[in-house]
């Protein structure tokens, strides 16, 4: 009988950040942070006895993969951009 090769976890403990490391990374403040936390908003764990609070950071950077903002070609925008230009 072969031996069956069992997958490891799927999340190793270092996937797992915490709220000033998730701000750092982020180039966020853990203000801003906590209230997405808060307002339930933004995927994250209580971890063990402490209830600390815990980010994924591949669940973070999808979050905000999500909320992408896609900036689109407006001659309208670059004829009053240009204008303010020279009128400078």
């Amino acid at each position: 009988m072969a031996r069956m090769a069992f997958r490891k976890a799927e999340h190793r403990k270092e996937d797992y950040i915490g709220i000033r490391e998730a701000a750092l990374r982020a180039s966020m403040s853990e203000k801003t942070i906590r209230k997405l936390i808060r307002n339930d908003a933004l995927p994250h764990y209580r971890g063990g006895k402490s209830g600390k609070i815990l980010l994924r950071w591949a669940d973070f950077v999808e979050w905000m993969e999500r909320r992408k903002i896609i900036l689109k070609h407006d001659d309208r925008l670059l004829s009053i951009l240009r204008d303010m230009g020279k009128a400078g």
